[in-house]
């Protein structure tokens, strides 16, 4: 029994795993070594507790099929799924590389915009096909994204479509009222749980694009919740809270894609590309601005921690200070000290608290007294000879009960409703004329021959690393070759059935023929295949003629 988090120096599939070099969220990553081709490959395998989960199992499988279909130079290569013993997991293509939130996160200073444009617009070009193959991705960040390649030649590589979504897949469908993603990337649609559509990644390509140019992300808080709000009732800080003397047409660009309004971003990858593309690299250069312009303009304050005096919350100008005179040389006048850079924020949590405790008690002594004003009204105290007081006596009021009469109720008369036949005029039955047979040319045995084996082996390639039936006879494959091979075999369904028979397939006892292979000899003469071939083959389709190539096939 395999566990997935013991598999080192352990064989998967045909797979030799030789360390752990990585663990997300939801999976382990391996470093493995294919058998067949000795290539290096990463292995993904789910958790233990997720492969228990059947909507978990279901995602991990979408996203290896995503990424198979997917094939671009700047997409993670999936090359099959492994499900063995318990275990559930991908072969994918070994990326060597950090991604792109170490690599911001090391480097030193502000990249150029020749970097920029560099990174981003490949990873533009990979989601915008993606778009055209109606597959959104609803978790771009700079954590999914892999630069592969020297320092200054990186080229990016985008992973992890574990949450994308397909518009072509009806079948799968997100829970209503399940937010997906990463919130400091996520849109206010997708947020909100309003219908998405391929928008919400041009939304994150954009804040991505102003976390690089500027080094910090636009709308930041404490917890996901903070940020989620900023999302949606914010509007992003210009580019010149971070940058000295931004360029206008950098700002619009970015300003652009990150709006609220899905309808005033950019519509389409392609045009998002065009419009970074087109910014001349040696006029715009991407410069920090000076701390004492950063701090003064960016300066929060939490809940608790809102000074008491209104007039902290303005920046105060930065005073330098006087350098301090040498202690032994005496001044005739006192050296007057600087004001401190930033106003000191005095905490008034517990403050506001007992003020708040104060109009609580106020108010609710307000309602008391109230209270005891009507009560004496209504019952109002009168004084006794004697000095004492007494209360009025209040007699209770008598109700005689209501007489209520039944009501008298006729019955209704109801005359039988008369229903009449119903006209059915007889239907017209129009003779149509018999499907017309389609024309087929003279064909040879060579050519037959060459279609079917040509057709076969891209059955058997596209097949490789699904299911663990690669290069084993289909009994739809027979009818899939048989379509596309009509016109080479003369629509001559004996003359196709040799050439399949010659065909070579695995077999338990490795590589043959298909006629000496029982299994595959026998889906020739299946009624489903001949119900399958009739209507391109003819009469010609028939249990007979499958019965005599299975016996002359050899000839």
């Amino acid at each position: 029994m395999l566990h997935a988090d013991q598999l080192t120096g352990k064989t998967l599939g045909h797979y030799d795993i030789h360390e752990l070099i990585g663990e997300g969220g939801m999976a382990y990553v391996y470093k493995a070594t294919d058998q067949n081709t000795k290539e290096t490959v990463a292995i993904k395998v789910l958790f233990p507790e997720h492969t228990r989960q059947e909507e978990t199992k279901l995602r991990f499988k979408r996203e290896a099929q995503i990424q198979f279909e997917l094939a671009h130079p700047n997409l993670v290569k999936v090359h099959g799924l492994l499900d063995e013993e318990g275990i559930l997991g991908m072969a994918m293509e070994f990326v060597s590389g950090k991604d792109l939130k170490d690599y911001l996160k090391d480097k030193d200073g502000l990249p150029t915009l020749q970097e920029v444009q560099r990174i981003v617009l490949p990873v533009l070009k990979v989601i915008g096909f993606a778009h055209e193959k109606q597959i959104v991705h609803r978790d771009l960040k700079p954590a999914n994204i892999v630069l592969q390649g020297d320092s200054g030649r990186e080229m990016p590589k985008v992973m992890d479509f574990g949450i994308a979504k397909s518009f072509t897949d009806t079948g799968w469908k997100t829970k209503t009222g399940l937010i997906l993603g990463t919130p400091n990337y996520m849109s206010p649609e997708l947020v909100l749980g309003k219908k998405i559509d391929h928008r919400v990644d041009i939304y994150a390509l954009g804040i991505m694009l102003y976390q690089m140019v500027t080094g910090e992300l636009p709308f930041q808080g404490d917890d996901a919740i903070s940020v989620i709000m900023a999302q949606c009732s914010r509007e992003a800080p210009p580019l010149k809270t971070w940058l000295h003397e931004p360029d206008p047409r950098l700002e619009s660009i970015i300003m652009k894609s990150i709006s609220k309004d899905p309808a005033a971003r950019f519509q389409s990858c392609d045009e998002f590309a065009q419009a970074l593309a087109s910014l001349p690299q040696s006029e715009i250069i991407l410069e920090p601005a000076k701390n004492e312009e950063a701090s003064a303009s960016t300066m929060i304050f939490d809940g608790d921690e809102l000074p008491s005096d209104p007039a902290m919350l303005t920046p105060q100008p930065v005073t330098p200070q006087p350098t301090a005179p040498p202690p032994a040389t005496p001044q005739p006048h006192p050296a007057v000290a600087a004001p401190p850079l930033h106003p000191p924020v005095k905490k008034s949590g517990s403050n506001m608290m007992m003020i708040a405790l104060i109009i609580v008690s106020i108010g609710l002594t307000g309602v008391l007294f109230y209270l005891i004003g009507q009560r004496s009204n209504n019952n109002p105290i009168q004084p006794t000879p004697e000095g004492g007081t007494t209360t009025r006596k209040v007699e209770p009021r008598k109700v005689e009960p209501r007489k209520v009469e039944p009501r008298k109720v006729e019955p209704r008369k109801v005359e039988p409703r008369k229903v009449e036949p119903r006209k059915v005029k007889p239907r017209k039955v129009v003779k149509r004329p018999p499907p017309r047979q389609r024309r087929c040319g003279p064909g040879s045995k060579s050519k037959c021959r060459r279609c079917v084996s040509r057709n076969f082996r891209k059955l058997l390639l596209s097949m490789n690393g699904f299911g663990g039936r690669s290069g084993y006879c289909q009994i739809s494959d027979v009818s899939t070759v048989a379509k596309q091979c009509r016109r080479s075999c003369g629509c001559d369904y004996k003359m196709y059935c040799k050439a399949y028979l010659n065909q070579s397939f695995r077999s338990k006892k490795g590589k043959s023929k298909a006629g000496y292979i029982r299994l595959c000899r026998h889906f020739v003469s299946t009624s489903r295949v001949l119900r399958s071939v009739r209507r391109y083959y003819g009469k010609s389709a028939s249990r007979a003629t499958a019965k005599q190539c299975q016996r002359t096939w050899r000839k």
